[in-house]
């Protein structure tokens, strides 16, 4: 059997301990929000939008207007949208899971009348031989 000096026996201690800490430190980056989107009357927005400010990442809310997202990315700010509600934006704890339901209020300018009209020139068949 081999023996095994007492510095080799401290250096892997501490690299041991070392990658623990790491993977803790990692796993403690984590920021989650979760929670329901409404609008003034209580009623559930489902399919908002969520995006963490700053960052690609994004969510939409469920059918009963319940949403949660992660990201290990530095961020301090979500925002909520919505067609025809104007966007909200709510400050969050960096590293934390937290429960944040909100209430989305309506923007009626967003939602303004569409008018299409069409018109088109009759197919004319003349000198066609086709």
């Amino acid at each position: 059997m081999k023996n095994i000096s007492p510095f080799h026996l401290k250096i892997s201690f501490f690299l041991l301990i070392f990658l623990s800490l790491f993977q803790v430190i990692s796993v403690a980056q984590t920021t989650t929000v979760s929670g329901t989107v409404r609008d003034a009357t209580g009623a559930t927005i489902p399919f908002a939008t969520i995006t963490f400010a700053g960052t690609p990442k994004t969510a939409s809310s469920d059918i009963q207007g319940k949403y949660k997202v992660s990201t290990t990315e530095a961020v301090t700010q979500i925002k909520f949208t919505y067609i025809g509600y104007k966007p909200l934006i709510k400050p969050i704890v960096q590293g934390k899971e937290q429960v944040l339901n909100v209430v989305l209020e309506q923007d009626p300018t967003l939602l303004a009348a569409v008018v299409i009209k069409g018109k088109s020139k009759g197919y004319k068949n003349k000198d066609n031989p086709a």
